[in-house]
């Protein structure tokens, strides 16, 4: 087990870190390793994005920018949902433990 504040090893029976003397009740495997990554939403913004080009294929020069800036809302839009998708499983894992 690892304490929370130093990330001193302690024993898995230790209340406090005899370090720095901060309660570690967390076992490592509870502990966090790092910010998730949000697959869903990465996903649903390239599909926004690429969806957008594929649906509206022939496009002038001239109205180039337009749809460039539209085909880039939707895959902002798209990686928002997917954010809130991956919120929730983020959170719903995190209560069942």
């Amino acid at each position: 087990m690892r304490c929370l504040n130093c990330n001193t090893v302690i024993a898995e029976s230790d209340v406090s870190c005899y370090s720095c003397g901060a309660q570690c009740t967390t076992p490592v495997r509870a502990q966090q390793r790092g910010l998730p990554v949000p697959y869903i939403g990465l996903t649903l913004m390239l599909v926004g994005m690429f969806g957008y080009v594929f649906l509206n294929r022939p496009v002038t020069l001239a109205m180039l920018k337009e749809h460039k800036m539209i085909a880039l809302a939707c895959g902002l839009a798209g990686f928002f949902v997917g954010l809130f998708i991956d919120a929730f499983l983020w959170w719903h894992r995190d209560k069942k433990r």
